[in-house]
């Protein structure tokens, strides 16, 4: 990422680069957390929208009268 932040500068002086630094690494981080959390669910057999079906109901607690 430092390479191409540094090429923008290079041939863009008058562009404001620096956010890429940071919008980049969060990109990235969030790729990762979104391939782990598919992996946890695989182990578990189950899909994105089964788990926040099934995490939605624990939130929710004891409905008994």
């Amino acid at each position: 990422m430092d390479e191409i932040v540094d090429a923008w500068r290079r041939e863009r002086p008058d562009l404001d680069v620096e956010p890429m630094h940071i919008l980049s690494r969060v990109s990235r981080l969030a790729d990762v957390l979104a391939d782990r959390r598919a992996a946890a669910f695989v182990e578990h057999g189950l899909q994105g929208h089964e788990f926040d079906v099934l995490a939605a109901l624990r939130r929710s607690g004891s409905r008994s009268s």
